[in-house]
């Protein structure tokens, strides 16, 4: 993972991943309930002017998860923080 740059405080990274982790994994898990997902995260591409990007594009994502942290530019998963914003810490 790659770190691209930041467009609207999201930081988008270039993500890929190797043929031997897609080899090591080809028996798909199996879920049969919904209270078995306990944690998620979306990985979103980067939108181009003209819409979604191509397949010939470069693969860059910015990563949310279900408890809305998203990637920063050092690659940690936490809760964006914005220079303006107040925040309240209880």
């Amino acid at each position: 993972m790659v770190f691209k740059g930041q467009t609207a405080g999201a930081s988008y990274h270039v993500w890929a991943i190797a043929n031997e982790v897609l080899e090591e994994h080809q028996t798909p898990i199996k879920i049969m309930h919904l209270d078995q997902i306990a944690f998620y995260c979306l990985l979103l591409p980067k939108l181009l002017w003209s819409g979604m990007p191509g397949i010939q594009d470069e693969p860059i994502f910015m990563l949310v998860d279900s408890n809305w942290n998203d990637i920063q530019p050092d690659t940690s998963i936490q809760l964006p923080r914005f220079p303006e914003a107040e925040y309240d810490p209880s």
